[in-house]
């Protein structure tokens, strides 16, 4: 998609050159089996095995001799996706993503899922236009939420085995210096953290990344900068400021050393021709729509989310159709009908039990939508499934809604 998801295929035959991007990837291995080197540590990879690696991750893929891997891959950049990826309702995220392995091994039903849905964000998630955009943040949404519980899971497992998951220190400087990249940070500060030398930082650093302490904060301000660019009404001196320089100058000159181009040139790179701002997803439309993959189990009106999310009322509705063509009442049907569909081909629920669970107020309601939607009752739709073996409808929806509701 041009808002930051490229899906794609990728077969790597021989160990592939150092990537230290501005972004990020998830993937997951389809076939074949070798090592991912991130930040000099070795990791095993072989079929299921599926990983989120981030802009402070250093990493190569390697196959075994012989092996060919096969990934199935999402990179994105952060502007498209932090207000979806960093939700507040997911309490284990940054533990996860600050202190987990960025690889699991899946086996089964659950390699299955997160395969189905790769497949499917590559297949009907990379379009440009409305439709597409909402599919596939609810695709990228489900796969970001299964690697959450995954790497939680597994890592509850390694800590009942008395064997944690461990970062290097090189792994831990880098992620320090991405993470507080805006803040006055120096090497002396950054080896007081850790409680080493100057020396062994700069010795780390340079073994790992090849760049100086210096040289890696510009990079991380850089970055933080180049994500800021993809909104509007940003002037140039505030994500200066924002990002850790005190002066345009300081901002202008890193940038440029970095990006190979000034941030003016950077943002018209990035940004729609003409300026137009709205063919990119408005922040306030991904935070609504970020509150409404939280909530849309819950009875849930315009003025709920607008009063929550401190907007007026009247914004609502034409930031969401906007950015995504659907407004407030489309998208929590879309994802209401989704969990239902789930619901009715996995489990026993009454359908009077199914209706309150997706978030609404009365049965009949939730059999009228679904009637319509589907062209059959929310029964005569469990019974076809059931004897459909082909219907899949999203199977992990169930497993994935606790956690978009903040549930554990």
């Amino acid at each position: 998609m041009d808002y930051g998801f490229k899906p794609e295929k990728r077969v790597v035959t021989e160990k592939s050159p150092a990537v230290f991007a501005c972004g990020a990837l998830l993937f997951y291995v389809a076939s074949g089996s070798g090592t991912l080197h991130v930040n000099g540590v070795k990791l095993e990879l072989g079929k299921g095995s599926f990983g989120w690696l981030h802009t402070y991750h250093i990493y190569q893929f390697e196959p075994e001799w012989g092996q060919v891997l096969e990934l199935l891959c999402c990179p994105f950049d952060y502007a498209s996706a932090s207000y979806v990826t960093y939700r507040n309702s997911l309490k284990i995220t940054m533990t996860v993503l600050t202190e987990n392995s960025p690889v699991v091994r899946l086996y089964g039903e659950d390699a299955d899922d997160v395969r189905s849905l790769m497949e499917e964000l590559m297949e009907e998630g990379s379009g440009s236009g409305a439709t597409d955009i909402v599919q596939g943040y609810s695709l990228f949404l489900e796969i970001v939420t299964l690697f959450l519980r995954y790497s939680a899971r597994e890592s509850e497992r390694q800590e009942g085995q008395g064997k944690p998951f461990e970062r290097s220190l090189a792994w831990k400087l880098l992620q320090h210096i991405f993470t507080y990249s805006n803040e006055n940070l120096t090497r002396e500060k950054l080896a007081a953290v850790y409680g080493v030398t100057v020396r062994q930082v700069s010795c780390q650093l340079s073994l790992v990344a090849g760049q100086n302490f210096a040289g890696l904060l510009n990079r991380a301000r850089v970055d933080r900068a180049c994500d800021m660019m993809h909104f509007g009404g940003l002037t140039m001196q505030y994500i200066a400021r924002y990002v850790g320089y005190h002066s345009e100058t300081s901002f202008y000159r890193s940038f440029k050393q970095v990006m190979g181009m000034t941030p003016q040139e950077y943002q018209k790179a990035v940004l729609p021709e003409a300026g137009k701002e709205a063919a990119h997803i408005d922040t306030r439309a991904l935070l609504i729509l970020n509150y409404l993959f939280g909530h849309y189990r819950e009875p849930l009106t315009t003025q709920d989310t607008a009063k929550a999310l401190y907007l007026e009322k009247s914004a609502v509705n034409p930031l969401l159709k906007e950015n995504f063509g659907l407004d407030h009442s489309g998208i929590l049907t879309e994802l209401r009908m989704t969990y239902s569909e789930s619901l009715l081909e996995n489990s026993r629920m009454p359908v009077v039990d199914i209706a309150f669970a997706c978030g609404y107020n009365s049965s009949h309601t939730f059999i009228r939508i679904f009637s319509k939607r589907h062209g059959m009752t929310p029964g005569e739709y469990r019974r076809f499934s059931i004897h459909d073996s082909s219907s899949t409808a999203l199977r992990n929806a169930v497993l994935t809604a606790d956690y978009a509701a903040g549930g554990k």
